[in-house]
This record gives C-alpha cells, sequence and structure tokens, in this order.
C-alpha cells in the first residue's frame, strides 16, 4: 500500500544519506592513507639515494621500487573503490529523482478521480441516449400495428354493414383486433416494467458506488493522516 511504500521511500533516503556520508569518510580514508603511503615511499627512496653503491644499495633500490610498485597498486585499488561507491551513489541519487513525491501523488490521484468522473458522467449519458432511443423505437413499432389496426377496420366497416356474413366477418376480425390490441398492450406492459427493473438496478449500483467513493475518500485521508504522524515520529 502506500504506507508501505512511503516506508520504502524513507529507508532509501536514509541508506543515500548513509552511502554520502561512508563516500566522504571513505575519502578522507583514502587521502590518508595515500599521504602515509607516499611519505613511506619518500623515505624508502631518501634512503635509497644516501646509500653507498653497491650489492647492498642495489637490494635497497629494488626494495624501493617494490614499496613503490605496492603504494601504486594500493592506490589504483582505493581509487577504484572510490569509484564504485560514488556510482553507487549517484544510482540511488537518480532512484530517489524518480520516486514522486507526496504532494506530486496527491496530484496524481486528484486528476486521476476527476478523469474517472468524467468517463462516468460520460457513460451515464451515453446509456440514457441509448436507452432513450430503444424505447422510442419500440414505441414507434407499436403505435405503426396500432394504426395499421385501425386502418384496416375502418376500410373493412362500410362493406361488411351491406351483408349479415360481411357482419359477421367483421365482428371476427374486430375480435382479432381486440385480441392484438391487448397484446399491444402487453407488450407495453412488460416494456414498463423491464425499464423500471433497470431504473432501480441503476440506483442501486449508484448507490454502492457513492458508498464505495465514501469509503475511498475515509481511506485516503486516514492514509494522510497515518502518513504525517509517521513522518512527525521520524522526525
Amino acid at each position: 500500500g502506500r504506507h508501505e511504500e512511503w516506508l520504502g521511500l524513507r529507508r532509501l533516503l536514509a541508506t543515500t544519506s548513509l552511502l554520502a556520508r561512508g563516500e566522504k569518510e571513505f575519502k578522507r580514508t583514502c587521502k590518508r592513507q595515500l599521504g602515509a603511503l607516499r611519505a613511506r615511499l619518500a623515505a624508502l627512496e631518501a634512503e635509497a639515494d644516501g646509500d653507498e653503491a653497491g650489492d647492498g644499495a642495489g637490494g635497497r633500490l629494488r626494495a624501493t621500487e617494490a614499496a613503490h610498485a605496492d603504494v601504486t597498486s594500493k592506490h589504483r585499488r582505493l581509487r577504484t573503490m572510490l569509484a564504485r561507491r560514488s556510482r553507487e551513489v549517484a544510482r540511488l541519487h537518480r532512484v530517489l529523482d524518480d520516486v514522486p513525491s507526496r504532494g506530486e501523488l496527491l496530484q496524481y490521484e486528484k486528476r486521476f478521480l476527476e478523469l474517472f468522473e468524467e468517463i462516468n458522467a460520460t457513460r451515464e449519458e451515453i446509456d440514457k441516449r441509448f436507452a432513450a432511443y430503444n424505447f422510442y423505437n419500440e414505441e414507434r413499432k407499436l403505435q405503426a400495428q396500432e394504426g395499421e389496426l385501425v386502418a384496416s377496420v375502418h376500410s373493412s366497416f362500410v362493406p361488411a354493414m351491406r351483408s349479415a356474413s360481411g357482419q359477421r366477418q367483421f365482428l371476427e376480425q374486430a375480435s382479432r383486433f381486440v385480441e392484438s390490441a391487448r397484446t399491444l398492450a402487453q407488450k407495453q406492459t412488460v416494456q414498463l416494467d423491464k425499464r423500471r427493473a433497470r431504473r432501480d438496478a441503476k440506483a442501486v449500483e449508484r448507490d454502492a458506488l457513492a458508498d464505495s467513493q465514501r469509503a475511498y475518500f475515509r481511506a485516503v485521508k486516514q492514509l494522510q493522516q497515518q502518513a504525517e504522524r509517521n513522518e512527525a515520529l521520524a522526525a
């Protein structure tokens, strides 16, 4: 969680500070050792210059050269170690630069919430438009069917009244018309029930999202308060 990330960041800062202090102390130690080695080398060279020529002088000269080579090797190793330590400190500094601060994280969080609200509002608007389109399209189909039935009854009424058989056929057609009207009414009732069910489901979903959002804001506030307390304790 964010608390663990914050603790990790503090440990990383402490490690970097410790390495920086260690680097300074290491440089001072290297300088002291280098000075001592150079002084030793100078003393050996002076001793070699003051001695008489001969086999003894040659041996001391070789010893001086060996000491010089040893000093040079140690100096090279110390410089290598110092360069490695400097690279590690530089790497940790780059890591710290890449880690966003708490203020930046809060800004990111705020922007993400704004984007979420915009996307959610857009989705709700699209859902409303699709629902309205489907509703009016279904309503148009039902009204077209009703119009066809009414037109059929109207066109057959006058001819049907001229004979008894025509009247019977008209009554049968009227019965079918009534049955079709009932079917249309049932379809409209079903559509109405579906719309009510969708409305109720959306209301439940909206309430659940609102509860989740409130819980999220409370958790963020508690996390911020805990981070501030940790900072105060660590100070």
